[in-house]
């Protein structure tokens, strides 16, 4: 028997339903109820199924996307050209692209001889570094000539998190202390000579490299001992335009449709792109350690946590989560569209001489940041994370500070400061350089590091004049009862 009493309600739910929606969407549109009209609220029904009909169509776009990045970035660098063979980078001798394997300090042997776990660890992770490096590599030769060339995808950290922050403002840090010069422009592609702190040396080979997007990249390094010709007809058959595509913002200045730049302009324009990125990178770096002062507290962290995973303060975001997201996005667009701005600049703009973006001062003395924007002030890092710091064991604390010694002697030198007037930060997760050199604390770091940089100290200054090392913890003792730092001077 047909149940009257069931339609009647399903009428009046869908009845309620629909004013429910209509009250709600009114609402929305900033209408009293009654003034948004029936053809109005019909397009809003309309147009909210097409916004979940994108979604959707979004979301298996990016599924897509995803699946062609696990699959790597090595399927889009070209065959051999003609004349050329090609080969894994295991394959074969790279010793005119490659510096011989670093030997080993004494007391390295000693630590690893001491300790099999350690030993067996350090193994492991140099066998998965070199299986990673050769699927993401691809060698070219012709006779004595070689260019290597590898393409990997890297993904910016997710969500306004403090280690994803931490992990931009040092990211953002390392990369204010790199130095890249601009080498060409390819399919809209800037290409640099990048060199480091701690790698000056000089080389029989030339290394460039190229990053494709903002925030998730695609990176291109290349080795070369041929010609920029030689080179550049390799680079030229590398496919950008599904490179491009792997990103969820491709960027519309890459590909075959880019802006061809005379070659006479190509390194002074590529040093343009670059500069101007490395700009917005310190302008993201700033946004991280905003938020992270932010939560300077054990309570503010917890706040913020809280916020992130959508507990308390009904699961809204906090001023700081919106500055950031704010930032972030801003940033990230123009990070998208300045390199279209720089694409649409005139042929006589271009032969202008190259204004730097980047607001570094070099003096006669060595290098010192504008107060403006690269300024060396303190910038302590929230309670949460120093504990987390802390919790390293002493053998991890040590040996990462050890590396982090070696590499600032060698930024020191690179810049042609006194030994010892630079040091690392782990506060700040930068490099800090005064006028005075600081003394050498005591304790087994600093014994072992002094002894490690003997030989330099005694060949490049005289007794009377030796320079007061570099300024490190010296041991675990100083972690303990810290506020705000490792060592309390």
């Amino acid at each position: 028997m047909f149940n009257f009493q069931v339609v009647i309600f399903a009428l009046i739910m869908a009845v309620v339903g629909l004013g429910v929606d209509y009250h709600q969407q009114s609402l929305k549109a900033d209408l009293k109820l009654g003034d948004l009209s029936i053809a109005d609220y019909v397009e809003t029904i309309s147009g909210r199924f097409s916004d979940v009909q994108q979604a959707k169509a979004d979301k298996i776009e990016e599924r897509g996307r995803a699946k062609r990045r696990r699959a790597g970035v090595r399927p889009y660098l070209p065959e051999a050209p003609e004349g050329w063979t090609r080969r894994e980078w295991n394959a074969g001798d790279n010793s005119r692209i490659s510096e011989p394997a670093r030997e080993m300090a004494d007391f390295e042997e000693e630590l690893l001889a001491s300790n099999t776990l350690l030993k067996n660890m350090a193994a492991a992770s140099e066998k998965r570094a070199a299986e990673e490096f050769n699927s993401q590599t691809w060698v070219y030769e012709r006779g004595d000539e070689i260019v290597s060339v590898r393409a990997r995808v890297s993904e910016a950290p997710k969500g306004n998190t403090i280690s994803a922050n931490a992990m931009n403002m040092i990211a953002g840090n390392l990369n204010a202390m790199n130095i890249m010069e601009g080498w060409g422009v390819i399919q809209g592609v800037a290409y640099g000579t990048y060199s480091s702190f701690a790698s000056n040396e000089e080389k029989d080979y030339l290394t460039l490299s190229a990053v494709i997007g903002f925030g998730d990249e695609v990176k291109l390094n290349v080795r070369t001992n041929t010609s920029d010709a030689a080179t550049r007809e390799i680079l030229d058959l590398i496919d950008y335009d599904e490179m491009n595509a792997l990103l969820p913002r491709p960027l519309a200045h890459v590909g075959k449709g880019a802006k061809e730049i005379p070659l006479a302009q190509q390194a002074d324009f590529a040093t343009r792109m670059i500069e101007l990125r490395e700009d917005l990178i310190q302008q993201r770096t700033a946004a991280a350690e905003n938020w992270l002062r932010s939560a300077s507290s054990p309570e503010d962290a917890m706040t913020l946590a809280l916020r992130q995973t959508g507990f308390g303060v009904s699961g809204t975001m906090g001023a700081a989560d919106a500055a950031l997201s704010d930032a972030m996005e801003d940033i990230e667009a123009k990070g998208v569209a300045a390199p279209d701005e720089l694409a649409s600049l005139d042929q006589s703009t271009s032969d202008q001489p190259v204004q730097t973006v980047r607001a570094d001062v070099y003096d006669d003395i060595g290098m010192q940041r504008d107060s403006t924007q690269h300024a060396l002030a303190s910038v302590p890092l929230p309670d949460q994370m120093i504990l987390e710091l802390q919790s390293m064991s002493a053998s991890d604390r040590s040996m990462a500070e050890i590396g982090l010694g070696l590499s600032v002697r060698k930024f020191e030198k690179k810049n042609g400061l006194l030994k010892g007037s630079c040091e690392f930060s782990m506060v700040n997760y930068r490099v800090e350089c005064g006028n005075e050199p600081k003394e050498a604390n005591s304790g087994t770091l600093g014994s072992i590091l002094s002894s490690f940089m003997k030989r330099d100290d005694k060949e490049e200054a005289a007794p009377a004049a030796k320079p007061k090392r570099l300024q490190l913890s010296g041991g675990t003792s100083c972690m303990e009862n810290s506020q705000g730092g490792f060592c309390k001077n």
